[in-house]
């Protein structure tokens, strides 16, 4: 009989432990439940493009060049997928939860690059890596990618400096920075992504003017 209790005794406190535990887990769980009701669910990230429609050129036949469109560098600021927006001149702030589907850099010159093949002004546009040489390359940086106010009104701000470059020789045809300004029909980021759509379209025209003024024509 001894024996049998002292066995007994010792399995009271494995039990009361079990039990304390599964109390807590339960308590956790209770305090999720609450937590989830009061905050509700985990807010859904939504992402962002730069898109419209562009028609070809009247050209026929086109430019015998083809261009290569290399990946446009950054400021180190735009490096982040999150919609930026300035409030000061010193401060910049992001949307919560909303982001561009690839880096700004990458978005403007992969834009540009189908803006110009869509023209059918020149023979072939290839982005890097190339599938056949180019003749010309089209490099650029993108200074600034986010929405302003100014005067009271918001606007989506593109500065971006591209470079126009010859493949034969490594001349600079010619270098431009491009400033422009699209203003946004209500604060959120879809019209932000609407405005810098419309601001890269800008840029796509007059990259096309610079090279039909460059490229000697037939």
């Amino acid at each position: 009989m001894a024996i049998r209790e002292s066995a007994t005794e010792a399995g009271r406190p494995m039990a009361i432990g079990r039990t304390m535990q599964a109390g807590l887990v339960l308590v956790l769980l209770c305090f999720a439940l609450v937590v989830i009701g009061c905050w509700g669910s985990v807010p859904v990230s939504r992402f962002y493009v730069i898109e419209y429609d562009v028609e070809p050129l009247d050209v026929n036949p086109p430019l015998d060049l083809v261009l290569g469109v290399e990946p446009f560098s950054t400021r180190p600021l735009y490096r982040d997928r999150r919609i930026a927006y300035r409030t000061s001149q010193h401060t910049v702030v992001y949307y919560p939860y909303c982001y561009w589907a690839a880096g700004p850099g990458e978005l403007v010159a992969d834009q540009l690059a189908d803006h110009l093949r869509k023209t059918r002004l020149l023979r072939a546009v290839e982005i890097a890596p190339y599938g056949a040489s180019p003749d010309w390359i089209l490099s650029g940086h993108v200074q600034q990618f986010e929405e302003v106010t100014r005067g009271g009104k918001a606007l989506a701000r593109l500065e971006l400096s591209v470079r126009l470059e010859s493949v034969a020789d490594r001349q600079i045809l010619r270098e431009e920075l491009l400033e422009i300004e699209k203003p946004l029909s209500a604060r959120s980021p879809e019209h932000v992504a609407a405005a810098m759509s419309a601001a890269v379209r800008e840029a796509g025209e007059r990259v096309v003017g610079l090279i039909r003024e460059l490229a000697p024509h037939p």
